[in-house]
């Protein structure tokens, strides 16, 4: 029992000293029988009963002994993808003494997140990115572990960006079901959608973001006052505010207006790169997936964060839906990308999460074939110099380092029909010569088959 102290008028004393629990059941109009306990002793007493507290159930209270253990486990969570970065390895050095501190910032409400690193990443996309301080991400998981099931429940099944058992492969497997659900199985004419957000992340309104987040968690009895004065600190968080540069000035050349927080209005935007901003921005387009689907009526949607896409079998209801959910999105702040609004036949190539969906088959995009054969170019152009590696464990961890990169693509590659391009690929590369090849007849190892070749220690 949390030792809660007592009340007095509007005061409360003791608390975390003492505890003081009353009993119903009154000895007269004014006392009844309290239980008090310290960490020495514990009795029975009979006191004013107005002094005591009202008790309710209640879910889980992140400001209780729990806390403590809830900060380890955030702190486990957020150095899984980040072991051995300087903001991590900086923590870890004292870490019980910063998760102390952590654990009375929170507490005492003085926690205030650090300002973050900008910079611009050119991965298939030009994007602006915000990383918080390693102290910020373990309050962000401790934050996503208490409301993260909550909503989860209340997004639409075809909702697949940031959640468990969904991402990019989920995505592509239900557009190819709604595709064979709407045109029975391609014996039928339907047609795909295709809709995209312009700047999405960069003209989120972070205060209706916050009426929103707020709207749910008071709904549905999520009143702790830790985690409510958390929801204001993360989603009110300037991202601007003492940020620091990294890169050069000329990385931000070129980087559309519409894709940059420095941009925007005040308080608008949200940034790229912290996990509560991938909860967020579900939580924001969760109003549209209800309106697609319960206002205008299409059973076959699916959303990817901001890429979204309906199927049916008219051609005009989907060309008439473009237009309501513009004026939909704009009174939320958001336009719909006016270039890419792409409307395809079922039986054409439809490109959707890194994936062209054809009946029948599915194929890697072209970027994603395009990557694949630059990194063999890569391990093939390093192991030139691999033979001047004297040091026997540096010449160990390339190869690790190798064929975990050729599996990772392999193993990608197999959810596609990628045999042809695997064996296109892997066949002439220099790369087998420092891996035993084993020669059968058809041989089919992993997901990829290779006509009369099995790179078997490529997969070991």
């Amino acid at each position: 029992m949390p030792a809660a102290g007592s009340r007095n008028g509007s005061y409360v004393y003791n608390v975390q000293n003492n505890g003081n629990y009353w009993s119903a059941t009154e000895n007269n109009s004014n006392n009844a029988n309290y239980l008090n306990f310290n960490s020495d002793e514990a009795n029975m007493n009979n006191n004013n009963r107005n002094n005591g507290h009202s008790v309710r159930l209640a879910k889980h209270l992140p400001y209780d002994d729990t806390l403590l253990t809830d900060l380890f486990r955030a702190y486990y969570d957020a150095r899984r993808n980040k072991r051995n970065t300087r903001s991590q390895l900086r923590f870890e050095l004292n870490l019980e003494t910063n998760i102390i501190h952590l654990y009375h910032d929170l507490r005492e409400r003085k926690y205030r997140p650090s300002p973050s690193i900008c910079f611009v990443i050119e991965d298939s996309v030009k994007r602006e990115v915000f990383a918080s301080e390693f102290r910020d991400r373990v309050v962000h998981h401790l934050y996503w572990n208490y409301v993260a099931d909550l909503f989860d429940r209340l997004f639409i099944y075809d909702s697949y960006s940031c959640r468990k058992g969904k991402g990019t492969l989920k995505g592509i497997e239900r557009l190819e079901h709604h595709i064979r659900s709407a045109t029975h199985n391609f014996t039928r004419e339907a047609w795909v959608l295709q809709l995209d957000i312009q700047g999405y992340f960069m003209h989120i309104r972070r205060e209706q973001l916050r009426e929103m987040v707020l709207e749910v968690l008071l709904r549905y009895g999520y009143t702790d006052p830790l985690l409510l004065y958390l929801t204001d600190v993360i989603i009110l968080k300037d991202p601007l505010d003492g940020c620091r540069y990294c890169g050069k000035p000329t990385d931000w050349d070129g980087l559309p207006d519409s894709k940059c927080l420095s941009k925007q209005p005040h308080g608008v935007g949200l940034p790229i790169g912290d996990l509560t901003s991938q909860l967020f921005s579900n939580i924001f387009l969760n109003r549209l997936d209800r309106f697609v689907q319960h206002d205008l009526g299409f059973r076959h949607y699916g959303r990817y964060v901001d890429d979204f896409w309906l199927v049916d079998t008219s051609k005009e209801r989907l060309r008439s839906a473009i237009e309501p959910i513009r004026v939909f999105l704009r009174e939320m702040g958001m336009t719909l990308h006016p270039k890419k609004i792409r409307l395809y036949l079922c039986t054409e190539r439809v490109a959707f999460l890194g994936a062209v969906c054809a009946p029948y088959c599915r194929h890697a995009s072209k970027r994603t074939t395009q990557k694949f054969h630059d990194k063999l170019l890569m391990w093939e152009k390093d192991l030139e110099n691999l033979s001047s590696i004297t040091d026997k464990r540096e010449r160990e961890q390339w190869l690790t380092d190798c064929r975990a990169c050729v599996n990772s693509y392999l193993g990608y590659l197999g959810h596609f029909n990628a045999d042809r391009l695997v064996c296109r690929e892997l066949s002439g590369s220099k790369l087998l010569e420092m891996f035993a090849v084993e020669k059968t007849d058809n041989a089919r190892c992993g997901k990829v088959r290779c006509e009369n070749i099995c790179f078997l220690s490529i997969f070991s």
